[in-house]
């Protein structure tokens, strides 16, 4: 299943409240300040009083399928239940004829994406270190801390908003199945996700898909986070005349016992080389084109923490270092339809 009914834990306070179209449109000033948008729909910026956190951000879904406003409200209900430190909360929702909003905390932070790549302002490794555990946590937290695992789908910086003090916070998960045109459970029309962080068995009809297309993309983003480079920008090649992809770049940087040229101007990665490589050697493990060789986001966070030994790494391979998927997944975060894929 994609989604998850109801945490083992619950309590009245949990629910989520249900607002008026009225209510948000004052809330958002008449949906005046864009935060952003993505496949999803557009998110604004709101407040509201009677919160003890006034501030909130306001989700406009682009669209849903044919559930009832029973079935529509019971989904949302489910969703509002998952808390843990590193996932944006949701704190109510709008339900009126064909409108569709969810409301969130608001991170002032700002994504991790703006945060992550400013070549002149680069965060301190200390708290990329910090910051990829702490998301590598919430992904644990939604696969096996629901009565059942949620697949978020589209992991990326993007995803990943920091609040006032910084802290890694997952957003978007669990809201695949209220937008899916046919059940999530079933079929998928229109694969969701973003070029780069996208599993390669999302474009394999006859794998199954679990928990393991988010280790793929927690992969991507590890990688990214502790080079502070886009997975899809070019490097040069060892022999400066050829560029090669981040993954393969990594991949035979850490083969070769020469982890420090990631980081010839970041002292503060340098100095905490042992810990640089255990994440490294996670990264491209969590990027194995074979999801079955692929850690579980509870291994992930063991290894990252130090608790267990990150194994060997496979021999590297073209399709072990770099992504299949770049040149055929579109820009958009909502990639072509045409694809069916059975998912449980």
């Amino acid at each position: 299943m994609l989604h998850c009914y109801l945490r083992k834990k619950t309590a009245n306070h949990d629910f989520v409240r249900a607002y008026t179209a009225k209510e948000l449109y004052k809330a958002t000033n008449g949906f005046h300040r864009l935060l952003g948008r993505g496949g999803f729909g557009e998110v604004y910026y709101g407040v509201l009083k009677s919160l003890h956190y006034p501030e909130i951000a306001v989700k406009k879904l682009i669209s849903s399928n044919d559930y009832s406003e029973r079935e529509f409200g019971n989904e949302v209900q489910s969703i509002g239940q998952i808390h843990h430190r590193n996932l944006v909360r949701m704190v109510g929702y709008c339900k009126e004829r064909a409108q569709r909003m969810l409301v969130f905390e608001f991170m002032p932070g700002g994504s991790l994406r703006s945060f992550l790549f400013q070549p002149q302002q680069q965060p301190m490794w200390s708290w990329r270190a910090e910051a990829a555990l702490g998301i590598a946590k919430g992904l644990e937290y939604l696969h096996e801390g629901c009565n059942y695992p949620i697949i978020h789908c589209d992991i990326k910086p993007d995803n990943i908003l920091l609040d006032s003090k910084k802290n890694p916070k997952i957003t978007d998960f669990g809201i695949a199945r209220l937008l899916s045109d046919q059940q999530m459970h079933t079929t998928v029309t229109n694969i969701r996700g973003t070029r780069g962080y996208i599993a390669p068995e999302w474009f394999q009809s006859d794998r199954r898909i679990d928990t393991k297309v988010d280790v793929y993309s927690f992969g991507v983003v590890l990688l990214e986070m502790i080079c502070c480079r886009k997975s899809q920008e070019p490097v040069p090649g060892q022999d400066g005349d050829d560029s090669v992809m981040l993954f393969e770049w990594a991949g035979q940087l850490v083969g070769d016992g020469r982890t420090e040229v990631l980081f010839h101007s970041d002292d503060d990665a340098i100095e905490d080389l042992f810990r640089v490589e255990r994440f490294l050697r996670v990264a491209l493990w969590c990027i194995e084109q074979n999801p079955s060789l692929r850690p579980t986001m509870h291994q992930v966070v063991q290894m990252l923490e130090g608790v267990i030994e990150v194994d060997t790494l496979p021999a590297p391979t073209s399709s072990n270092c770099s992504s299949p998927l770049t040149s055929s997944v579109d820009e958009s975060p909502l990639l072509p339809g045409g694809a069916t894929l059975a998912i449980e």
